[in-house]
C-alpha cells in the first residue's frame, strides 16, 4: 500500500493573512502532502464560493487560520465565506485543526478596519469553533508554522497505520516495511515554488562510477571482481562484501 498523499485545504482570510497561508504552505508540502487553498484555484466557471465549498468537499482535512478580519460577506449571505467554509467542512464530516491569534499579540491596526457588527460577528464565530474543538494559539508565522506540523504530523501518523509499530505483525520483516516505507516517502520530488510533485522515476538520473582496476576487494573474487575496470552502476556497490566504498568525484576549477 502506497503512502496516501492527503489533499489539505486552509481557510481563513487572504489579504491579512498571506504570510500565515505561506506558513501553512510550507509546512503541509514539508509534511509531503497537498496544499489546497484559494490562491490556486485558476479560472472556473463557478462563483468563488462554490469553488471553495466543492474543494472542501474533496478535501481531507481543513485548516482554519482566524485573526483579527471576518472578511468578506456575499450578497444575500448571513455569514462570511470563512465562516461558511468551517460550516461545509463540518456539515461535510471533515476533521478542522483550527488555530486562532494570540489575543495579546499585537495585531496590525491597518489589517484590522472590521465594523463593529463584523467585530461582533467574529466573535461569536470564534466562539463557535471553540466549543467543537480544541484551538491552538499563533503570533508570528513561524510559531503557526510549527505548530501545524506538529499537529498535522499527529494526524497523519494516526491516519497513515502502515507507519504505526503496532501494525507490524509477529513474523512480519520490520526492516522490509521500513524499506518501502522509505521508497514510498522518497518516490516524488516536491517543487519550492510550484504547487506539484515530480515522480523521481521520470527524472532520475542512475549515477554511474568507475572502479580502479587496480583496487583490492578482500575475500571477493566472484562476479564484482569481474566488473573492476569498468563502469558501474551506483547499486552494484551493494555487493561489497563489507559494504564500504569511497566514490570521489571529479571537481572542476574555473
Amino acid at each position: 500500500m502506497g503512502q496516501p498523499l492527503f489533499r489539505i485545504f486552509v481557510s481563513s482570510t487572504y489579504i491579512d493573512l498571506i504570510q500565515y497561508r505561506k506558513a501553512a504552505e510550507k509546512a503541509i508540502n514539508d509534511l509531503r502532502q497537498k496544499y489546497e487553498g484559494m490562491e490556486y484555484m485558476g479560472a472556473r466557471p463557478e462563483e468563488p464560493l462554490s469553488a471553495c465549498l466543492q474543494e472542501i468537499e474533496d478535501c481531507d482535512l481543513m485548516i482554519g487560520i482566524y485573526a483579527c478580519h471576518y472578511g468578506h460577506i456575499p450578497d444575500g449571505s448571513e455569514f462570511s465565506i470563512t465562516e461558511q467554509e468551517y460550516h461545509h467542512a463540518v456539515k461535510c464530516g471533515k476533521p478542522c485543526l483550527c488555530y486562532f491569534v494570540d489575543e495579546d499579540y499585537d495585531w496590525p491596526l491597518k489589517m484590522n478596519k472590521d465594523t463593529d457588527r463584523a467585530r461582533a460577528a467574529l466573535t461569536a464565530f470564534k466562539a463557535k469553533i471553540a466549543k467543537a474543538h480544541v484551538k491552538a494559539p499563533f503570533e508570528e508565522p513561524l510559531r503557526l508554522e510549527n505548530n501545524i506540523l506538529g499537529d498535522l504530523g499527529a494526524w497523519l501518523a494516526h491516519n497513515r497505520p502502515q507507519f504505526r509499530k503496532s501494525d507490524i505483525k509477529p513474523g512480519q520483516d520490520a526492516g522490509k516495511i521500513y524499506r518501502e516505507a522509505i521508497s514510498e516517502k522518497y518516490k516524488t520530488l516536491s517543487m519550492i515554488g510550484f504547487n506539484r510533485s515530480f515522480d523521481m522515476e521520470h527524472i532520475y538520473i542512475p549515477l554511474t562510477v568507475h572502479a580502479d582496476a587496480a583496487a583490492h576487494i578482500s575475500g571477493r573474487e566472484d562476479s564484482m571482481a569481474g566488473k573492476m575496470g569498468r563502469s558501474l552502476k551506483a547499486e552494484d556497490l551493494l555487493d561489497l562484501p563489507k559494504k564500504v566504498a569511497v566514490v570521489l568525484g571529479a571537481m572542476l576549477l574555473t
